[in-house]
C-alpha cells in the first residue's frame, strides 16, 4: 500500500483518495459513522462532565479565595489591635521602668539618710556619754566641795566659838 491509498479499517479495501473512503465507509459501513458519532458524542458529554466540575471547582475555589480573603482581613485587624496593645504595653514597661528607677534613687537617697543619721545618732550617743560621765564628775566634785564646805563651815563656827570665848 503507497502513502497515497487509504484503506478502509472494517473491510480492508483500498482508496487513491480520502474523499473515496469517506463514501465508501458511509455506503458500505454507515454504523461505523454512528459509532463514530456517537463515540465523538460521549467524549463531548465527558468533556463537558469535565468542564462541569472545572466550573464547579472554580466556583469552590473562588468563594475558598473569597474567605480567605476575609479572613486575611481579620488577621490584619487582629495583627493591628495586637501591635496597638504591644506599643500601649511597652509604653507602661518604660513607665514602670522609670518609677522603679525613681523609687530606686529614693531609696538610695533614704539609706544615704539613714546613714547619716545612724553616724549623728552615734555621735550623740558619745556625746551624751561624755556629758555623763563630766556631769558625774562635776556631781562628785560638787560633793566633795559640798563636804570641804560643811567642814570649812564648821571650822569656821569652831573658830567663832573660839573667838567668843
Amino acid at each position: 500500500m503507497s502513502e497515497s491509498e487509504f484503506e478502509c479499517s472494517v473491510c480492508g479495501e483500498t482508496f487513491d483518495s480520502k474523499k473515496g473512503l469517506h463514501i465508501h465507509e458511509g455506503q458500505k459501513h454507515p454504523d461505523k459513522q454512528v459509532q463514530e458519532l456517537q463515540h465523538l458524542l460521549e467524549k463531548i458529554d465527558e468533556e463537558a462532565d469535565k468542564v462541569s466540575e472545572i466550573k464547579e471547582k472554580k466556583k469552590e475555589l473562588k468563594e475558598q479565595v473569597q474567605d480567605l480573603k476575609q479572613e486575611k482581613r481579620q488577621l490584619q485587624g487582629t495583627i493591628s489591635n495586637l501591635e496597638d496593645t504591644k506599643e500601649e504595653l511597652q509604653q507602661k514597661l518604660e513607665s514602670k521602668n522609670s518609677e522603679i528607677e525613681d523609687l530606686q534613687e529614693e531609696l538610695e537617697e533614704e539609706r544615704e539618710k539613714e546613714a547619716e543619721l545612724e553616724a549623728e545618732t552615734d555621735s550623740q550617743q558619745r556625746k551624751i556619754e561624755k556629758l555623763q560621765e563630766e556631769k558625774e564628775s562635776l556631781e562628785e566634785s560638787l560633793s566633795q566641795t559640798d563636804n570641804l564646805l560643811t567642814k570649812l563651815n564648821h571650822q569656821v563656827d569652831q573658830l567663832d566659838e573660839d573667838i567668843e570665848e
